[in-house]
């Protein structure tokens, strides 16, 4: 079904090459994400979830470094606590724990406001690829929401690209041109509005105005998940969502029209979104 996956290659190239051309574009005008290229070196074995993790997972995280500039550094003691947060949700939604797949947790508490894709191995396990930090809703205002917790499946509606127009306050509410939009469709909703309510919002995980990025880490969207550009790419780049699509594409032939056409998926594609409300423990 996946194919062999290149890897990444063992010293980083892009971590000095893609920001300046990222400003380079800027300053030109240029509303485009740039060109990333995926060299094809040597990956896995072509055996799916059963090759080895301890040579797979560090590429993955190098990739997470280069391209992910909102990193965030949560400690171990964290990282227990948002495990065992993942591993409820998936118990409540009545799913088993996505053993061999990749997943995107997010934490909407205010004092966390992180993103973290992990791939689940046995038995509730994980291993942590890389930690962002992120916007979700910000309640108090008109047509502001709080983003709804659960456990979420992304591939049963179709993805698209955003083109990189400003909205009426001059930002464009997707980033910039290009972007991918991971769409997990209707889903209710508590208003942040008088009076109290819920109805149903468009909920998304998406890129934000590069204006935007320095709020990434603070409530600050209308309901969705804001990410900042790095980890757009990332999710995009190796599929890390796009289980479901390319089951589609394997049983139908038709490639989904808003891929990467350099894209190089792992063998670990997923489809969840999981988000939490985690308060930090207090420190000792």
């Amino acid at each position: 079904m996946f194919g062999l996956w290149p890897a990444l290659p063992p010293t980083p190239r892009r971590a000095s090459s893609w920001m300046p051309r990222l400003g380079a574009l800027l300053v030109a005008g240029c509303l485009a994400w740039p060109a990333h290229t995926a060299e094809p070196l040597p990956g896995t074995d072509g055996e799916g979830p059963a090759a080895p993790l301890a040579t797979t997972v560090p590429v993955l995280r190098t990739a997470f470094i280069q391209l992910v500039t909102k990193r965030s550094y949560p400690d171990d003691a964290r990282l227990a606590q948002l495990q065992a947060a993942a591993q409820q949700a998936f118990a409540s939604a009545a799913q088993p724990w996505p053993a061999g797949e990749l997943f995107l947790l997010i934490d909407r508490h205010p004092q966390s406001q992180e993103a973290l894709v992990a791939l689940a191995t046995e038995a509730g396990g994980w291993e942590v690829i890389g930690t962002s930090l992120i916007s979700t809703g910000k309640p108090g205002s008109y047509d502001h929401f709080t983003t709804p917790l659960g456990v979420f499946s992304h591939g049963d509606h179709h993805s698209f690209r955003a083109e990189g127009t400003f909205n009426d306050n001059g930002i464009r509410g997707y980033g910039l041109k290009g972007m991918r939009v991971f769409d997990l469709g209707w889903v209710p909703a508590e208003k942040g509005w008088e009076p109290p309510g819920v109805i149903p919002i468009r909920l998304q995980v998406h890129a934000t105005d590069p204006v935007l990025e320095k709020r990434l880490g603070t409530p600050a969207s209308k309901g969705c998940v804001r990410i900042d550009a790095g980890l757009n790419r990332f999710l995009d780049q190796y599929g890390v969502l796009d289980a479901r699509f390319e089951a589609t594409q394997a049983e139908t032939g038709v490639r989904p029209w808003f891929w990467l056409p350099d894209r190089t998926p792992t063998p670990w594609s997923g489809r969840w979104v999981v988000i939490v409300d985690v308060p930090r423990a207090p420190a000792p």
